[in-house]
């Protein structure tokens, strides 16, 4: 009221506007101003002026309340925002004392209630209807708290009291929500013992119809975005920041060290991956990185490993352009060294250490690598085997060239990623399948080893390949041979030497070479079966069975099958 400003104006104490200062005034001057000359007319006027003083309390009362909140908002409008908050927390309490309605009284106590809870639930509402979370905002709710210095039971009813107003808003509100249910949880974390601030924040919770867990998920959110502001704060200033206001922020947010450590870690990634952006590390580059890593409070290693994160793609990318020019068939073999120099004073350039540039270079090469094999397994499912054979030519040249680049890239020792990929399987055992039967038909084709060994197929894998591209060519081979020898060809001696060469091609598994070796046999034995042999057709059987290189126990349960119904009724 303009009469609590004026109060608050003029010098006045707190004692000057109270019942005992008033009525014996009062009552003085009634008897000094009495018209009457007799001691009883004045004495009844004076008695007349105390009882005005009296019932007055009510107003001087009301009218210093008034006035300590009217000195109380402005001292926060003069001196809120630069004033330490020590020192504007003692101007407000000398205020509070110089009217009366200090914080060990029950008028102090009524006084927060009333004027101070009003004035700490309008900059929550404030706050709360700001759209996004910013660090700014928790600050100045942070101090206009302490400054205040009510009472942890008064700050949980004024949260409570804004709990229910967002309720009554009905939908939309669920931002609002999320931001007053952290600076609930932050406003009670310093209480003792922490089972008060749990009690103070159910309350919150239980307005809003918030589980627990789905409360503790949104505080972190919140906290979370929180201090990716801060961190933003430090991309844009890293010269004028410091890594105590940082972790001050931190643990304000309530935010574990494990959780500002990763979001440090990656806000340092975004710096490098800035500075390196026209791929090149400048000197004041390096001094704005350094000052970061200072900032953020992360060790040499950390800084290392986040920054070769950041630059390594670019040199990732460069390599891969290169091999995939000689993949093309564009670069003669001969340019391999030029382009590793080419790498070298990319990598300088980006400032990235030899080891990570090196596996960088080794991460663009299976890049490449990868993306060809990407392109054969569309080619196979279009059943494109050409296409396919193609491709397969260009992953081999460019995993040679790229193990080329690799030796001659330094420095030495450095673990690097292998020229193979973890592929799908059915997808690798086609490519190695299409490489097989090549290298079959075409002595001077590439080996189908080195397709192996790149697409990490396992040896079980490669002998299920080999058994089925191989295995129907072994049985064509040895019923070929069989019907050769049968119509007067060569002896099986010679074909003999012929079905080896095969088998030193096929690398078939023993039990592969059984399975066909019993499968042609059978084959042999169905046109003869059912009946009594011919000794030309036994001698047959026998000479086949040892060219297949069989046993009579092997073939015994075919024998069987095949004569047995004969052998039972001839002993009828």
């Amino acid at each position: 009221s303009s009469l609590a400003r004026t109060i608050d104006g003029l010098p006045l104490r707190s004692w000057m506007l109270s019942v005992y200062t008033a009525a014996p005034a009062l009552g003085l001057l009634g008897a000094v101003l009495s018209p009457g000359p007799s001691p009883v007319a004045r004495g009844l006027i004076a008695c007349l002026g105390c009882l005005v003083g009296a019932s007055a309390g009510a107003v001087f009362r009301k009218t210093k309340q008034e006035a300590a909140g009217a000195a109380v908002l402005r001292l926060l409008a003069v001196d809120f925002g630069g004033t330490p908050e020590f020192e504007l927390r003692r101007r407000i309490r000398d205020v509070r004392k110089r009217y009366g309605v200090g914080a060990n009284n029950r008028r102090g106590s009524d006084f927060e209630e009333s004027v101070l809870a009003d004035v700490y639930a309008s900059f929550l509402g404030l706050v709360l209807d700001r759209p996004e979370h910013d660090p700014s905002d928790f600050s100045l709710l942070r101090r206009l708290g302490y400054v205040l210095d009510m009472d942890s039971v008064i700050v949980g009813d004024v949260h409570r009291r804004v709990a229910q107003m967002l309720v009554s808003r009905g939908n939309n509100v669920r931002p609002a929500e999320d931001k007053l249910l952290f600076l609930s949880s932050r406003a009670f974390a310093s209480e003792e013992p922490e089972e008060v601030g749990i009690y103070e924040l159910g309350k919150i919770r239980r307005i809003l119809n918030v589980p627990a867990k789905e409360a503790k998920r949104r505080i972190a959110s919140v906290a979370t975005a929180m201090y990716e502001k801060s961190l933003k704060q430090v991309i844009d200033q890293v010269k004028t920041q410091t890594a105590n206001s940082l972790a001050a922020d931190r643990v304000s947010f309530g935010l574990s060290g494990e959780e500002a450590a990763g979001m440090n870690r990656q806000t340092y990634r975004r710096i490098a991956a800035t500075l390196v952006t026209g791929g090149r590390l400048t000197e004041d580059g390096r001094q704005t990185l350094k000052g970061a890593q200072a900032l953020l409070q992360l060790s040499d290693e950390t800084a290392a490993s986040e920054f070769a994160s950041a630059a390594g793609p670019l040199l990732r990318s460069y390599a891969k352009d290169i091999v995939d020019r000689f993949a093309e068939g564009e670069e003669a073999a001969t340019s391999i060294a030029r382009d590793v120099a080419a790498l070298a004073a990319r990598r300088e350039e980006l400032g990235l250490p030899a080891e990570a540039g090196k596996r960088a270079i080794a991460e663009g090469i299976l890049a490449a690598l990868r993306s060809l094999f990407e392109q054969a397994c569309g080619e196979i499912r279009r059943e494109d085997e050409a296409a396919v054979i193609a491709t397969m030519d260009r992953l081999d040249r460019t995993a040679e060239v790229g193990r080329g680049i690799l030796a001659d890239v330094g420095p030495e020792g450095v673990d690097v990623p292998p020229m193979s990929l973890s592929a799908n399987t059915a997808a690798a055992r086609k490519l190695f399948s299409l490489r097989l039967q090549r290298s079959l038909d075409d002595e001077a084709a590439p080996s189908p080893e080195s397709i192996a060994s790149m697409l990490e197929l396992t040896e079980a894998d490669v002998d299920a390949c080999r058994v089925d591209v191989c295995g129907p060519r072994l049985r064509s081979l040895y019923a070929e041979q069989i019907t050769t020898v049968a119509e007067g060809g060569d002896p099986l001696a010679s074909a003999k030497v012929l079905v080896s060469d095969a088998l030193a091609k096929f690398k078939l598994p023993s039990s592969a070479v059984d399975e066909a070796a019993l499968e042609v046999y059978k084959g042999q034995l169905e046109p003869v079966s059912e009946r009594i042999l011919k000794a030309s057709e036994k001698e047959h059987l026998d000479a086949t069975r040892k060219f297949l290189e069989l046993s009579e126990t092997d073939v015994r349960a075919l024998h069987l099958r095949a004569f047995g119904m004969v052998y039972e009724d001839a002993v009828r």
